[in-house]
């Protein structure tokens, strides 16, 4: 439950070293299956970027074990370097002749509110 508690109260996406560093006394094993064991449970997404950095946000309620439910941009700020998931203004589709999109996942870069100012 610690780890979730930490996801809480951080309240943004968490890199998986910052969960390594927020822990007490754990096993890096551990930790990897219980990370694993909550996104399969609709209770975490993970958040790959180009450089292959892993984070890890909760879900929201749409979110079940057997799909995840994300109408959102995960935003990575190029100078802080913060990751954030932004809920879009309007719904998030795409239509592809002769196919059926089940999911989309959206990263994008810039500046966030605080480093913009």
């Amino acid at each position: 439950m610690a780890l979730l508690e930490i996801m809480s109260n951080l309240g943004k996406a968490v890199s998986y070293q910052e969960i390594q560093n927020s822990l007490m006394n754990f096993d890096r094993i551990t930790l990897y299956r219980t990370l694993n064991t909550f996104i399969k449970r609709g209770i975490l997404h993970k958040i790959i970027f180009e450089n292959h950095q892993s984070f890890y946000a909760l879900c929201s309620i749409d979110c079940t074990t057997d799909r995840h439910q994300h109408q959102h941009v995960h935003f990575q700020c190029n100078q802080c370097k913060e990751v954030s998931c932004l809920e879009a203004k309007e719904p998030i589709q795409l239509a592809i002749s002769n196919h059926f999109v089940d999911d989309i996942e959206i990263t994008a870069s810039g500046l966030c509110q605080e480093c913009h100012k």
